[in-house]
C-alpha cells in the first residue's frame, strides 16, 4: 500500500508497504476528508488534542493534527495513494503549534 505521510518535521513524503505499518493499534485513529482530491482521506491520532504538545496544520483548508497520513479510498476500503507529492504540499497550511494553557 502507499501513502503519504505528513510529519511533525514539516517533511511529506511517500511510504510503502503493509497498511498495518502504519496503523498503529495504540493509536485511535480517525478519518478526515481531503477536500478537492476526490477518492482520497486522510488519518489522524484522534487523541492528538490531549497531546502534551499539538502539532497541527492545514490541508486543502481542513484543520488536522500531524503527523497526517494520505491515502486512497474506494468505497470502505482504504487503498494507493495516487496524489502526487506537489498536490498535497501545494494543498498543505504552515505547522502551528497551540497555545496551552
Amino acid at each position: 500500500m502507499l501513502a503519504i505521510k505528513i510529519d511533525v518535521d514539516g517533511t511529506v513524503g511517500y511510504f510503502e508497504g503493509p497498511q498495518d505499518f502504519w496503523m498503529d493499534e495504540a493509536i485511535d485513529w480517525a478519518e478526515g476528508s481531503n477536500p478537492g482530491e476526490d477518492g482520497h482521506a486522510v488519518y489522524f491520532d484522534d487523541n492528538a488534542l490531549f497531546a502534551d504538545v499539538q502539532v497541527r496544520t492545514t490541508l486543502a483548508g481542513n484543520d488536522y493534527p500531524i503527523p497526517l497520513w494520505v491515502v486512497g479510498v474506494h468505497g470502505e476500503d482504504i487503498v494507493d495513494a495516487t496524489i502526487c507529492l506537489d498536490q498535497v504540499i501545494a494543498d498543505l497550511g504552515p505547522r502551528r503549534y497551540p497555545l496551552l494553557d
